[in-house]
């Protein structure tokens, strides 16, 4: 149901749908988020802010938290992959990682804060995406690009866009903090906001692994728990194929097409492209097989590594790479 409507009937109850199976739903891997509208998934976001202890810990106001979601939910394109859909899938996956990791303390996982600070980049972190990449915006001198000199420039701008929604009348989630803790919140926001850009994942990666075998990951200091929000928000932002396949395939497809539209924009002006967003030559079961070895996988072993109630994740990531393995092999010589 990829539409914006749905969300119950007429003047009626719109978290009627809303069931404790739906909830209990939300909390694992298999949420099927196309079986729901945009609207409900707002309803589904303002569960966990409640789930997750948000608005009991901060105080936070009901009626700005779901007028938030909505305002978010419109400053969502509708583009192919980076739509709200994507949005709440990298939200949901960090409830599945929040909620599997409820028995860790704070001493080896998250705080109360940090985790509304990686739930609210989630939920930011791609807002107002042209669907069209960074190296597009560059390549293209793209208004951003001029804004930002080619850093970062949709990071950057889904960062300001986020932060102007909080200005928006009635949408100020982050009213009930200090002027002290707000400071904290976006010092922390725009820093994982930020490495969500691919361009940044390996150096964050490096930094991190690094710390993990050396043993210098100090969970005591700001600087080692800033890298494990970064990691758990990286691997979110990624986590299409940690659902199960069926789940999972449509947005290989979702990606393509988004990519496809771009290239042949890029074409069409002259403009450089990236072979392996080109729709024409791609073979996806090949390009996402590399996509799990060199990018998804290693980041969610980073996470693994540190939250060990994750782990039980990696069966999905591992299956879905035989069944593209099998997609694969079933293709002519042609097709690859």
């Amino acid at each position: 149901m990829d539409a914006d409507m749905g969300g119950g009937a007429e003047g009626g109850d719109p978290r009627a749908f809303l069931t404790e199976e739906v909830k209990d739903a939300a909390g694992r891997v298999d949420f099927d988020m196309f079986a729901y509208s945009k609207e409900q998934l707002v309803y589904v976001v303002e569960y966990m802010f409640h789930s997750l202890g948000f608005v009991d810990a901060f105080g936070l106001d009901e009626e700005v938290i779901v007028a938030f979601l909505h305002a978010l939910r419109e400053s969502y394109n509708n583009v192919p992959f980076h739509n709200f859909y994507h949005c709440f899938c990298v939200t949901q996956m960090a409830y599945c990682v929040f909620v599997a990791a409820a028995g860790e303390d704070e001493s080896v996982f998250l705080n109360v804060f940090e985790k509304f600070v990686v739930f609210v980049s989630a939920l930011c972190h791609d807002v107002d995406h042209p669907g069209f990449s960074n190296s597009y915006q560059i390549n293209a001198q793209t208004p951003l690009a001029m804004v930002y000199n080619d850093m970062s420039c949709l990071e950057n701008h889904h960062c300001s866009q986020a932060f102007a929604l909080f200005k928006q009348p009635g949408c100020n989630l982050l009213a009930p903090f200090s002027r002290e803790q707000y400071k904290e919140l976006r010092r922390l926001m725009v820093k994982l906001i930020l490495v969500t850009d691919l361009a940044n994942h390996s150096a964050a990666k490096a930094k991190f692994d690094a710390a993990v075998a050396d043993g210098t990951l100090d969970l005591t200091a700001r600087a080692s728990r800033d890298m494990l929000c970064q990691v758990v928000i990286m691997a979110c932002d990624i986590s299409n194929e940690v659902r199960p396949f069926a789940i999972a395939r449509p947005w290989a497809d979702r990606i393509t097409a988004e990519w496809g539209n771009q290239v042949a924009v890029e074409k069409a002006l002259g403009l450089p492209f990236l072979p392996f967003m080109d729709a024409e030559t791609v073979v996806v079961p090949k390009s996402q097989i590399g996509f799990i070895n060199d990018i998804l996988h290693p980041i969610w072993t980073s996470l693994m590594a540190v939250v060990e109630p994750v782990r039980a994740f990696e069966a999905n990531i591992l299956a879905n790479r035989e069944a593209y393995a099998v997609e694969l092999a079933s293709l002519t010589p042609a097709q690859k």
